[in-house]
């Protein structure tokens, strides 16, 4: 039974806070839990009821988690409900990350991005999936990116909210705008990089804190939503004290604070900011084996690329950002980013369909 944390009363102030809204949610989502070597992996399925919808797998994060997704499950299943056509619909699906929320917790070294990756496509093989697309953020960036370079089977596109475009050999004298993107990069390098280099290599340390304090287990994400979010100076002025605590108490339930720090030092290699722009391009071009590719260059002499677009929408798209307006992520890949961060008010039940896999499943509780 899931209950009210200490820690969500201190921080909603007088105001009670429950998680039985977020619980009522979830539970109106099908969901499974898969053995892939080992482990079992936690992931939402929702099939489209439109018939030649897309299959899509999305990833979240850290410290994010399947929470993120709620309002877009419904306007990616059935665009129809939301003025939408049926040709832009989407089967959704979105694993919980190894030692995330409700997936099994590794208790050894080896589930990194790349055994992901390749995880992730025995999933949609096994939910009968032979041709689908991902887009991914933060750790799903590199989840995302590795499947393409990997060339899992299955997979016709990528979308990055996340893309590593920095090159290796960076320009003797950039641009201002090179410049402004060096100094962010500087300025996450030395002041923003503790975290990530305390869960590189202590992560079992920071984990027995976080999980005797839920005051501390909130304050640690609270502080990554402050960093990592467009808002000025005040979290709440992008997110809702709910969404936040929402997310904050799937860790807190789920002891997953330790178990989650775990995927940096399991991909040392991989978790590389600088990695360079055409080994991304290179592969997810290859992956998808477009039959026609444009690049959009942003400006004589650049080094940093705003994005890679595919003339043929099916084909593999990199964007950093995109402009699109409206949410038709067949039509356009990019406008896939549109969706997953607009706040959206849920005005149409949940479709839901319950149907029977022929492979090892098991309902979550």
């Amino acid at each position: 039974m899931l209950g009210v944390p200490a820690f969500a009363q201190g921080a909603r102030g007088i105001t009670p806070f429950t998680y039985r809204a977020p619980q009522a949610a979830l539970g109106r989502i099908p969901q499974f839990r898969t053995t892939l070597d080992g482990l079992r992996i936690h992931f939402i399925h929702v099939r489209s009821k439109h018939p030649n919808a897309l299959p899509i797998v999305m990833t979240h994060g850290w410290p994010g988690s399947i929470i993120e997704f709620m309002e877009i499950v419904a306007p990616l299943t059935n665009p129809t409900a939301r003025g939408g056509r049926a040709e832009d619909a989407f089967h959704f699906v979105a694993p919980s990350l190894p030692g995330f929320g409700f997936s099994d917790k590794p208790s050894a070294r080896g589930w990194n991005a790349d055994r992901i990756a390749k995880a992730w496509g025995e999933v949609m093989g096994r939910l009968g999936y032979q041709r689908f697309v991902a887009p991914g953020g933060d750790w799903g960036t590199f989840v995302t990116t590795r499947m393409a370079q990997l060339q899992v089977p299955g997979l016709a596109a990528i979308h990055l909210t996340m893309p590593q475009v920095i090159p290796n050999k960076l320009p003797a004298t950039p641009t201002a705008q090179q410049q402004r993107a060096l100094d962010t990069q500087k300025r996450f390098e030395t002041d923003q990089f503790g975290y990530f280099a305390l869960q590189m290599t202590r992560p079992q340390t920071i984990g027995y804190p976080l999980a005797d304090s839920p005051a501390g287990q909130a304050a640690r994400i609270y502080e990554k939503f402050h960093a990592w979010t467009n808002n000025n100076s005040n979290p709440e002025d992008a997110l809702t004290r709910d969404q936040m605590l929402d997310n904050i108490t799937l860790y807190w339930l789920t002891d997953s604070a330790a178990s989650s720090a775990r995927i940096i030092p399991n991909t040392p290699a991989w978790a590389n900011p600088r990695m360079p722009a055409s080994s991304i391009f290179r592969s997810a071009l290859a992956s998808s084996r477009a039959k026609s590719f444009r690049r959009r260059a942003p400006g004589p002499n650049s080094s940093f690329p705003s994005s890679f677009t595919g003339t043929n929408p099916r084909a593999a798209v990199i964007s950093r950002h995109s402009k699109s307006r409206s949410c038709s992520p067949r039509k356009c890949a990019t406008s896939l980013a549109q969706c997953a961060v607009r706040p959206r008010s849920m005005t149409m039940p949940w479709m839901i369909a319950h149907e029977h896999h022929s492979f090892p499943l098991e309902r979550s509780q």
